[in-house]
């Protein structure tokens, strides 16, 4: 957070999100801008452990310091809003509130600021000097080295979620403090805390909007009842708030090979979810009244087919690039990984502004990197991909010969500059069911995972 802030908190936006990671992780502000309208946008997520007070205090913050800001979105992880239970393990939340808007912060300097000049001391025996990395960790490393450029933005190091049979059960919305037992005050946690961020947005002059992200398309638990408390409970903070305006539905279901956490969209399809808020941001700012008042809609999901998978040979290395090549083509924008992506998917992506962007900007921050010696990049050495036939698990592409690879293992990111070499070993277990369908097109194996989502077509898009 002090290192997003540091660099961009006089940048001037006219429109700031803050929330939780799946914001963090999966907006690139370089992309919703460009749907904005000329409005500047710039994604202040952090992560559910700054609940909610702390992204309050973050949204506080910044209007205290700019008087562009028109709008303050509340981007969400639709099983984070706030619940007794997300907001009880919320422990950065008031420290960051009294880092940033409290009396306390006027009267002393944030820890963040300090922290590595103490660590350097203690853990290494050395100074630390303003601009040296804070650490070797690798996330924080490409965050420092890439903040301006991707204005904030970080790709998601997840361990995989299992794509098959994880679940996201929604937590209770009563309220259980005191002051709720009493009778006082409104007796749903969402729209108490709503109320309050809402109070604060107004008070600086500026208008809350509320945003959700999607969700795995298995994630959902049938029958979950606090789902349905949850949307009808947001439904009347909209009628108790006809101001703020609510961009989509409770729950938007995508296809789960697009997450990497279940919350966190993969960095080869956060264009989708760029997008997607984007155009919503654009409407908003040309023809607000397109965007109808929220309604308590959300169905519960059909039951899901059983998905098994038979292995049909050993780990076969020369599937690994093929299985992996939009991954691996939308971070390094190397051409070997481009020719290794079938000319269905090559074509769908072409049609597509928002990969355009992702493309340009990719290449941009490379381009950036390559000039100060740095380089981002991945060991494959500790992965597998081991041939797969996969039964319950759809294809966009059927009937074309598709041949499903099963990843597992550990990947590995690096980071190199002038005198630093970070490495950051992430699991991708057997477990997680990464299944993704290749095609064999003119004898070369190739990656055929791409299906784009219902829910991004221009009519749906247009109807919020």
């Amino acid at each position: 957070m002090y290192e997003r802030l540091s660099h961009l908190e006089d940048s001037e936006p006219d429109i700031i999100s803050v929330g939780d990671s799946s914001g963090f992780f999966s907006l690139q502000s370089t992309i919703v801008n460009r749907y904005t309208n000329g409005l500047k946008f710039l994604s202040l997520n952090t992560g559910a452990n700054q609940a909610f007070i702390g992204y309050q205090a973050i949204a506080e913050y910044m209007l205290r310091r700019s008087s562009h800001i028109k709008y303050i979105v509340l981007y969400l992880y639709p099983q984070l809003v706030p619940s007794d239970i997300v907001l009880s393990v919320a422990d950065l939340g008031p420290i960051t509130y009294e880092d940033l808007v409290s009396l306390k912060s006027s009267a002393t300097p944030p820890s963040a600021f300090l922290s590595p000049y103490a660590k350097a001391l203690l853990f290494a025996g050395q100074h630390f000097h303003a601009g040296d990395p804070p650490n070797n960790h690798m996330p924080s490393l490409q965050l420092a080295s890439t903040v301006d450029d991707a204005l904030g933005w970080l790709p998601e190091f997840d361990v995989r979620i299992d794509r098959v049979n994880y679940r996201v059960p929604f937590y209770p919305d009563t309220r259980s403090d005191w002051s709720n037992l009493l009778g006082l005050g409104d007796p749903s946690s969402a729209v108490a805390n709503l109320n309050l961020f809402y109070d604060m947005v107004r008070r600086h002059g500026a208008r809350l909007v509320v945003a959700f992200a999607p969700m795995p398309s298995r994630a959902l638990v049938p029958g979950d009842p606090n789902v349905h408390a949850i949307d009808r409970a947001l439904a009347r903070f909209q009628s108790e708030h006809p101001d703020v305006k609510l961009l989509f539905p409770f729950v938007t279901r995508w296809g789960s090979e697009k997450f990497g956490m279940f919350n966190h969209i993969s960095r080869e399809y956060t264009f989708l979810s760029s997008e997607r808020l984007g155009r919503a941001l654009g409407r908003l700012a040309t023809d607000p009244d397109s965007i109808p008042p929220y309604e308590a809609r959300f169905q519960d999901p059909d039951s899901l087919p059983s998905i098994e998978a038979k292995t049909l040979g050993p780990p076969d290395p020369s599937l690994l690039k093929p299985a992996l090549a939009l991954y691996l083509y939308t971070s390094t924008v190397d051409e070997q990984y481009r020719r290794l992506i079938s000319k269905r998917v090559s074509a769908l992506l072409a049609r597509e502004r928002a990969y355009g962007f992702m493309m340009e900007d990719a290449q941009a921050r490379n381009a950036s990197l390559a000039k100060r010696g740095i380089k981002i990049g991945f060991d494959l050495s500790q992965l597998h991909a081991t041939p797969v036939q996969v039964t319950g698990m759809s294809s966009c592409n059927a009937g074309a010969g598709i041949e499903w690879v099963q990843i597992d293992g550990t990947i590995i990111f690096t980071y190199t500059a002038p005198g630093l070499d970070s490495r950051e070993p992430v699991v991708w277990p057997k477990g997680s069911h990464i299944y993704i369908p290749t095609v064999l097109e003119d004898g070369v194996r190739k990656f055929d995972g791409y299906c784009p989502e219902p829910s991004m077509s221009d009519a749906a898009a247009d109807k919020g």
